[in-house]
């Protein structure tokens, strides 16, 4: 999915979301993407749109760039 649906499908929905809910609606939304193979750089260059989304692909970078790293200690080199 490109950065432009992307953008457009959260900015379908955003407006029936009340706004106490939006950010676990964000990082539904972006595991929901990632579990579509959507590339992280294609999450990386939509940050700036949205708070909410910004606050969700953070998240999930942070977790995945632990997990590269976590990875890495695991190896015998």
């Amino acid at each position: 999915m490109e950065e432009q649906d992307i953008m457009n499908i959260w900015d379908i929905f955003l407006e029936y979301i009340p706004d106490k809910n939006r950010d676990v609606a964000a990082t539904r939304y972006v595991a929901y993407l990632i579990s579509c193979d959507t590339d992280m750089e294609i999450l990386e260059s939509i940050l700036g749109n949205d708070d909410y989304l910004d606050s969700a692909i953070e998240e999930i970078l942070e977790d995945h760039d632990s997990n590269l790293e976590d990875e890495d200690e695991d190896k015998d080199w």
